[in-house]
């Protein structure tokens, strides 16, 4: 009983947090880190969990051993100049309390693939993602991608989604590393939502707005770029930035780049949306009715 009770509100989560799950499922299906981010804390840990929990637990022990030592350890401290004093001596005491032993070394290989997952719950909406890498499909990264996010979101998207197809809604996101993913959220269709995006290109490349529409834009994208932030908020960014090898040169040419941008730039990024559905990646959680409509679309179906 308990151990259904515990499935159960597993399954509530990750339909709670679908319209994550689903943008990031199929990232992390195909790129390694968020793969294996996927394997510790998404969908595939409950499925594991419940079929190996005696080795599931022997396992993240010996992870444990040769994960939390002191040659593994990074700290992110953010304060004002008296806030480091002692900080230093404050390190090496979490140093000692850390595993020390010689780590076991194994090669870890681990295999990505493409599914077109549909998972199937008792819910009457959708969360439906389509997701790619644009940089492998030959395209650079660009600011401009910033203001598409927010053309996206006012108008196509918006419209096409949440006003006419009744979603609650939608969204869309690029970034430095190629990612690209489309999302709808609380949305009553499937297939018509994926010939929505399909549709992105099109738009692109016949996109026209008044000179002060395409300002509007910029300024709301930089709004988003440059807002205030409280002392922690700027310690994460400065980890995030760092960890991601970001620098304020990078930041800079992006921030150049949404400024300079015009009409013929977001057109030009048609071939970024392109490059995102030629991945042909599908990830979709709803209605067992919606999923089964649809099922030619999937290459697993699962059901919740």
């Amino acid at each position: 009983m308990n151990r259904l009770m515990k499935k159960n509100r597993l399954v509530k989560i990750l339909i709670s947090a679908a319209v994550v799950l689903t943008s990031l499922y199929l990232l992390q299906r195909l790129l390694m880190p968020k793969y294996v981010s996927d394997i510790v804390e998404g969908a595939l840990i409950a499925e594991y969990y419940e079929e190996e929990k005696d080795q599931l637990a022997e396992t993240l022990n010996s992870l444990a051993k040769q994960l939390f030592r002191p040659e593994n350890m990074m700290i992110s401290y953010t304060a004002s100049k008296e806030g480091l004093t002692g900080i230093e001596a404050l390190i090496e005491g979490m140093k000692k309390s850390l595993y020390h032993g010689t780590p076991k070394e194994e090669n870890c290989v681990i295999h990505c693939e493409k599914k077109n997952e549909g998972f199937k719950t008792a819910s009457k909406v959708q969360y439906v993602a389509r997701t790619g890498n644009f940089i492998e499909g030959g395209v650079p990264y660009t600011g401009a991608l910033q203001i598409l996010k927010v053309i996206l979101s006012y108008d196509y998207l918006w419209q096409n989604i949440r006003v006419k197809g009744g979603a609650y809604g939608c969204m869309s996101n690029f970034n430095r590393i190629g990612e690209g993913y489309f999302v709808s959220y609380r949305d009553p269709n499937l297939k018509r939502t994926v010939e929505v995006y399909e549709g992105v290109v099109d738009y692109l490349k016949n996109f026209t707005v008044s000179e002060r529409d395409m300002t509007k834009y910029i300024i709301g994208t930089m709004s988003n770029i440059d807002h205030p932030m409280t002392p922690a908020t700027k310690g994460d960014r400065s980890m995030n930035l760092y960890m991601n090898k970001v620098s304020a040169e990078m930041i800079q040419e992006e921030r150049n780049q949404i400024l300079d941008a015009g009409q013929e730039d977001i057109r030009a990024l048609a071939k970024v949306a392109e490059a995102v559905l030629a991945a042909d990646q599908l990830c979709v959680i709803g209605s067992e009715e919606k999923i089964e409509e649809s099922r030619e679309m999937f290459g697993t179906v699962t059901g919740f």
